[in-house]
């Protein structure tokens, strides 16, 4: 069988320049987040990305997943003008045959 996700990644961002820290996510190849804005600039400060994947493994069964995350701005000028993201956790919850996410 296959089973419906709702993911989150917790991130926070170095930030240079004007902006803040943009992303692509990608999820087995597939993009599925496109320019997100990473806007926190501490841990305890973190953004949370989310987005569904569809389609996955079952719980507690053995499926890998690759989980790519790409810098859309980038941005170096010195060792202190550097964009940068740092992941501090990534989660999930699944989905209820009803339709619904479980807690």
């Amino acid at each position: 069988m296959a089973t419906d996700y709702k993911l989150a990644i917790r991130c926070w961002q170095d930030r240079a320049g004007s902006e803040d820290t943009k992303v692509n996510v990608f999820l087995n190849g597939a993009q599925v987040l496109t320019e997100a804005p990473v806007s926190g600039q501490a841990a305890d400060d973190a953004s949370l990305l989310t987005f569904d994947a569809t389609g996955l493994g079952d719980v507690e069964t053995d499926t890998i997943v690759t989980l790519k995350v790409v810098i859309v701005n980038d941005l170096y000028v010195d060792g202190d003008t550097d964009r940068n993201v740092y992941i501090t956790g990534i989660g999930y919850i699944d989905k209820d045959a009803d339709g619904s996410y479980k807690k």
